[in-house]
């Protein structure tokens, strides 16, 4: 956008008629009239230095804005697939809604996984429904699984441990 701005100095004077100016020199000026001649000429001058510096700030937001946005992400989602975590119980309501409202916005929101929370204790209804308020269009589904998760790895044979071990990057008693 162009900004256009004049600058307008008043003199507060009697109007005098040209003969007069030729016959009569002009009156001293009146200081309290300096004062404000003055006055309107500095404000006129910082509204200028104003208007040109928010012209140039307007400009360059407008140059931001009308940059290309970056193109969407493309996400895939693989059918058959759960997003799963095991907590020990409904105490844990809180911070297991905190970590799918972040799992959700960071990622799900774009695949829409379900997602199983095993849990050794059982849960209510509400704890469920509380979850799930921040899972966005994904199911939430808790299921009671009764076996600590260190029951369930002794629970496994040797072979099926040492799976685990290796596909988790863990060694055995860590």
């Amino acid at each position: 956008p162009t900004t256009t701005t004049t600058t307008t100095t008043t003199t507060i004077m009697p109007s005098r008629s040209s003969k007069e100016k030729e016959h009569n020199p002009p009156p001293p000026t009146n200081p309290i009239t300096s004062l404000v001649n003055a006055t309107i000429t500095n404000v006129v001058q910082q509204l200028e230095q104003q208007t040109h510096t928010n012209t140039a700030a307007v400009q360059k937001l407008t140059t931001v804005e009308e940059e290309e946005p970056p193109p969407p992400s493309k996400w895939t989602r693989y059918e058959g697939v759960v997003i799963a975590t095991k907590i020990h119980g409904p105490q844990d309501a809180g911070l297991t809604r905190q970590m799918i409202c972040l799992l959700t916005e960071a990622y799900n929101q774009h695949v829409k996984y379900d997602i199983l929370i095993f849990s050794t204790l059982p849960w209510k209804d509400h704890h469920v429904a509380l979850v799930q308020a921040y899972a966005g269009d994904a199911q939430v589904r808790v299921i009671a699984d009764p076996y600590t998760l260190e029951e369930r790895v002794a629970n496994m044979t040797e072979f099926e441990r040492n799976m685990l071990y290796q596909r988790c990057h863990v060694k055995p008693h860590e």
